[in-house]
């Protein structure tokens, strides 16, 4: 890109007045918009807290914190984004920092696995790269804001399913059944993203719609994440 500063600063400038308005209203989304992962962010709170009271100080606790605390601030993000009509300009940059947290999620999740549980170089060099996603997306998201859904969500998909390149060598760690939980749950939420790129089904649903099929896939999903890290990682539950 050969553009200035200020000419960039425009051009994004531009991007958010642009999508500002192809967002529309938000009062019209569907009653239930956000309200799942609203909730969810006051379980994931609790739960986090409880866990991280009776963790090992030190290494445990880090660990602890940096995959629990990542996935509550994932639902703290998109459900004040999803459920508070904020002003359009705000919102823009709402949106963006609730799609960049997925990436936040994803590395912190694997950052607590990488460093109680997972040794070898593989794992040591994704959980890396995970970070490098992380502040390649959040640049990503600035730069061009207008991006296809169908885009983002592919680099969400690939980013989320790349961790099983360490799975054989975390299921060695943490047995089977934590496994199978992830990657059943992680199907589900496949499946949720290909509706929320596609729109469907219920675009213009009055309460429940296809964002709020895939806000409960990541909450499953999420959930089993939160189990394997208190019970296999810490070691608390």
């Amino acid at each position: 890109m050969n553009a200035q500063p200020a000419e960039l600063s425009k051009t994004i400038a531009d991007q958010n007045r642009a999508l500002a308005q192809a967002m529309g209203d938000p009062e019209s989304k569907p009653a239930l918009r956000g309200l799942s992962h609203k909730y969810a962010a006051i379980i994931s709170f609790a739960f986090t807290v409880a866990v991280l009271w009776r963790a090992e100080p030190g290494l445990d606790w880090l660990a602890g914190f940096m995959s629990l605390g990542s996935i509550t601030a994932l639902f703290a993000v998109s459900g004040a984004y999803h459920t508070i009509n904020w002003h359009p300009e705000v919102r823009v940059w709402m949106r963006r920092v609730d799609h960049t947290m997925i990436f936040v999620c994803i590395a912190g999740i694997y950052t607590g696995y990488a460093l109680l549980l997972l040794k070898s170089p593989l794992s040591q060099n994704l959980v890396a790269i995970f970070w490098v996603a992380t502040v390649l997306g959040g640049f990503f998201k600035l730069v061009w804001v207008m991006a296809p859904r169908l885009l983002s969500t592919i680099l969400y998909i690939g980013v989320s399913w790349s961790g099983m390149l360490i799975y054989k060598e975390l299921e060695r760690c943490i047995g089977s059944q934590p496994i199978q939980a992830m990657l059943g749950t992680g199907i589900v939420l496949s499946v949720g993203a290909i509706f929320y790129a596609l729109a469907w089904p219920g675009k213009h649903a009055k309460y429940f719609g296809y964002h709020e099929i895939f806000h409960l896939t990541v909450i499953g999903h999420l959930a089993v994440h939160l189990w394997v890290v208190a019970e296999f990682a810490l070691k608390v539950i």
